[in-house]
């Protein structure tokens, strides 16, 4: 049966404005996955999560973010879904009700990074679509500089080393910014050493 807006509203009412601001903005994404999905088949339109909350994802909030990024090809569809729910659209959207904000990026992801996405289910069996660990990574290493990107890019190899694909990720980086592959080479390197220090095999 299609997911109406109507339906989508009722759900999004029904979120529990107590619950940790995380488990909001994953439920209201997995909202807007639903609505799109009815109307959308290549992966390219999608509402895939990247940036902060791709990265909360995957070290299970040990990195944190207040807004929900997604990257679609459907951007205009994925406003008017916004705004038909009653979101309010300022610098970026918000939901006032839960106090969870949506920005639509304007790059979209390299073609090679749609065949990566991952689809990722919740715990009410509703899903949503999220960057790889690759995509991810490639993404922050190309912004080295920034502090936090490079702490929590660390921690999430540390955590998460045997099951990235890190030969990839230089070499995408090698083909992009040379000074950004090194980085992340290096980056590679203390997490290895960190594994070793916290015994991961």
């Amino acid at each position: 049966m299609h997911y109406t807006i109507n339906q989508a509203k009722i759900d999004l009412e029904n979120i529990d404005k107590c619950e940790p601001l995380v488990e909001r903005m994953l439920k209201v994404a997995s909202i807007l996955t639903k609505v799109l999905d009815a109307e959308v088949t290549q992966m390219n339109d999608k509402p895939i999560i990247v940036g902060g909350l791709a990265m909360e994802i995957y070290t299970r909030s040990e990195y944190t973010t207040h807004d929900i990024d997604f990257v679609t090809t459907a951007s205009i569809r994925l406003t008017e879904i916004l705004l038909e729910l009653g979101f309010k659209k300022y610098t970026i959207f918000e939901y006032e009700p839960l106090n969870v904000a949506v920005q639509i990026m304007s790059e979209p992801l390299d073609p090679m990074r749609y065949e990566e996405t991952q689809t990722i289910e919740l715990e009410d069996g509703s899903r949503i679509y999220c960057i790889s660990r690759e995509g991810l990574l490639y993404n922050r290493a190309l912004d080295y500089e920034s502090h936090d990107n490079k702490m929590y890019s660390i921690y999430l190899l540390t955590q998460d080393l045997d099951d990235i694909d890190t030969e990839q990720v230089i070499k995408d980086l090698e083909y992009q910014d040379i000074d950004a592959s090194n980085e992340f080479k290096n980056w590679v390197r203390i997490a290895r050493e960190n594994r070793e220090q916290l015994d991961i095999e």
